[in-house]
């Protein structure tokens, strides 16, 4: 995690917007009465979240006409509610331009059979005028989100092996990109996704598509949504749709961008294999041992040291960089400092005994150890 956020650089896509469901467009508390009642979303927005499904469709009818190519709802439908009827007729009028969320679960019903696993697809008359535009936006249960699966079965989302029968259901992202004309072959594999540089998507309030007033000033009578791919999901901290990434926390809907722009790029990490990070032990101290026997001086030989750890962190942080390829750190790097150091304690015991031996040829004082210990061994008079 430390080595991506070091060398993560590359922004989001330029074409992403965020529509986030921020506290303002929540609360609608800085708004006029007279912008309330002059926009129909609006009137509707009022009555309190969750809202009536109509508004999604006047925000995507909205969207659409001022040339969005793609809107992405990182929303889950499950249960029907008002507004179903528009949102529907809104979905079957712009088949291709519209991605639905839906969700995997696991809910503990009975304690005598163990949890239970369920998808939670959007309400049949939602998803069937949806058509392909539906993917779970689920990521594999994990503390800190780093993998993504980019078609799942309920059992392979849960890490069991697929029926035979089983409907094969694309993530949100993979979803969107086919939707977009992408070929994504399917994979039921989870796979360590890498992130763009976090905090460079582009942003707006979702309420502010209904205001007249900033319709036309901040997001320029639509043209700001040309072109773009639109993902419209809750950032607001009330909706608790928050995680902690290798980039720290970060909100639900930013994550569902980094993750489609790594299909779209197809950017994915790769770690070395185990086999690897165990032959890197007996290597590291082999030129450990290499270096002790060119060294001239104890110096030269912790100047060498240095050296190769700034060397092999370096090595690491290009094969990141410039293949997305994990080498392993810790286990070469604690394998090549213990070696060198364990060396360098027998070069410092050799040359106290030479001290020693000094002394005694040129004092004729016979120098004992002690019990203690200061730096290998105190040696005192008798």
């Amino acid at each position: 995690d430390w080595l991506q956020y070091q060398t993560t650089t590359e922004p989001l896509p330029a074409d992403y917007l965020l529509a986030a469901l921020d506290e303002p467009s929540i609360k609608l508390d800085t708004l006029e009465p007279e912008d309330l009642e002059a926009s129909p979303g609006l009137r509707l927005m009022r009555h309190g979240f969750p809202w009536s499904r109509e508004v999604y469709a006047i925000f995507t009818e909205k969207l659409l006409a001022a040339g969005a190519r793609l809107v992405i709802f990182d929303l889950l439908l499950p249960s029907s509610r008002d507004g179903d009827d528009a949102l529907a007729e809104t979905l079957r009028r712009h088949p291709d331009k519209v991605v639905l969320a839906s969700n995997f679960e696991v809910v503990a019903t009975d304690p005598n059979f163990g949890p239970s696993k369920f998808f939670y697809p959007p309400t049949p008359l939602l998803a069937e005028a949806a058509g392909i535009g539906v993917g779970f936006a689920s990521f594999p249960d994990q503390t800190t989100l780093r993998y993504l699966m980019m078609d799942a079965t309920i059992s392979s989302f849960f890490g069991e092996s697929p029926e035979p029968d089983e409907r094969v259901i694309p993530f949100l992202g993979t979803a969107a990109a086919r939707m977009l004309g992408q070929p994504v072959p399917e994979d039921l594999r989870p796979r360590r996704f890498r992130y763009s540089r976090p905090d460079t998507e582009s942003k707006i309030p979702f309420y502010e598509a209904f205001v007249p007033a900033l319709w036309k000033s901040n997001l320029q009578s639509g043209k700001i949504f040309r072109n773009k791919i639109v993902l419209v999901g809750a950032t607001s901290e009330g909706l608790k749709d928050y995680f902690f990434t290798p980039f720290g926390r970060i909100s639900g809907p930013e994550i569902q961008l980094h993750a489609l722009a790594a299909i779209q790029r197809d950017q994915w990490l790769t770690q070395a294999p185990p086999g690897f990070t165990l032959a890197s032990i007996p290597l590291a101290g082999g030129l450990v041992l290499l270096l002790a026997w060119m060294r001239r001086n104890a110096g030269a030989f912790v100047l060498g040291l240095l050296l190769g750890v700034i060397g092999w962190i370096g090595l690491c942080a290009f094969a990141f960089s410039a293949g997305s390829y994990f080498l392993p750190i810790a286990v070469p790097l604690l394998t090549w400092l213990v070696c060198g150091f364990g060396a360098l304690a027998a070069d410092v015991r050799a040359l106290i005994d030479l001290i020693r031996h000094e002394v005694e040829a040129q004092t004729g004082i016979v120098l004992e150890p002690e019990v203690q210990m200061i730096g290998g061994e105190d040696y005192v008079p008798r």
